[in-house]
């Protein structure tokens, strides 16, 4: 890859750090408002990497999936405004048109990825590298750790509300959901993509390169909690 410039570094935090934060005048008049704040946390997903995007399209680097990022700027840009309108005019319509925008902009995603040159996905970092049954594997393990988790803090939380829990998994409930999970993943990825892409394929790299393996890991999740 090619290495990150100061311009191209400026922009993606600007993007990742400063927008969020001016959205924060908009969301706290929604939290004193007593309104659902969800849409701006879903806009938020989408910043890391719509920032890399916008920096790589402003420095005109070569090759870029023009198709994908334009896609992903444009969802972004449509999510942080329902998110500002929903403030204006509340309704519970903005939510549903929030997810109407991801669920079709993350189809029309994986649509413009695998019609896309396979040079341009690997150069970007949008390219499959790693082995399918050690990802299926670690995807596994989160959902076992995850849910064991929840059956020692439900067993913690006292004999009443670990009854209410073991009677929640004899209803067919968490059964449908761990069957439309891998579904659901085709139909939301959009804004993962926009945590991971930004995070791990951008920022991690520039932060080691400059600090270190340990000290850019460290650095990052110091950012990460900051965000």
């Amino acid at each position: 890859n090619t290495k990150t410039t100061r311009r191209e570094l400026t922009t993606f935090l600007v993007v990742a750090f400063a927008v969020p934060y001016l959205m924060g005048i908009p969301l706290a008049f929604a939290q004193r408002a007593g309104q659902d704040t969800s849409l701006f946390a879903n806009a938020q997903m989408l910043y890391p990497a719509a920032g890399v995007m916008l920096a790589y399209l402003l420095a005109r680097r070569p090759g870029l999936p023009m198709r994908f990022y334009a896609l992903h700027i444009v969802s972004t840009v449509v999510c942080m405004v329902c998110s500002i309108l929903s403030v204006m005019m509340p309704s519970q319509s903005w939510l549903l048109a929030v997810n109407i925008v991801v669920m079709a902009a993350s189809v029309l995603g994986w649509i413009l990825l695998l019609t896309e040159k396979k040079e341009k996905r690997a150069a970007c970092g949008l390219r499959w590298r790693g082995k399918f049954l050690a990802a299926l594997g670690v995807c596994a393990l989160f959902l076992a750790l995850k849910t064991g988790m929840m059956f020692l803090s439900a067993a913690m939380s006292g004999p009443e509300y670990w009854a209410e829990y073991l009677a929640y998994w004899q209803t067919f409930v968490p059964w449908v959901n761990l069957l439309v999970l891998p579904l659901n993943f085709f139909l939301a990825f959009l804004p993962f993509l926009g945590e991971e892409y930004g995070w791990r394929y951008y920022l991690t790299p520039v932060l080691q390169q400059r600090f270190g393996k340990r000290r850019g890991v460290l650095l990052l999740g110091v950012l990460w909690g900051l965000w």
